[in-house]
């Protein structure tokens, strides 16, 4: 999964504890920062990552 945030840079560095502290399981793998164009101070940040899921023992495929 990706995704493009815009701010400062402490601004995205919270995005992503936020990320990886949350209620579901977000594992960054990769984050990649550039200049804002024409936003001075800020940043777009990509970060990259996998999320997983828990699936219900009822709904589990026994294969």
């Amino acid at each position: 999964m990706q995704v493009t945030v815009t701010g400062s840079y402490a601004e995205v560095l919270d995005f992503v504890a936020g990320l990886q502290s949350g209620s579901r399981l977000f594992l960054v793998d990769g984050l990649g920062t550039v200049a804002a164009p024409g936003l001075p101070g800020l940043v777009n940040a990509t970060i990259s990552g996998l999320v997983y899921s828990l699936v219900a023992p009822a709904a589990a495929s026994t294969g």
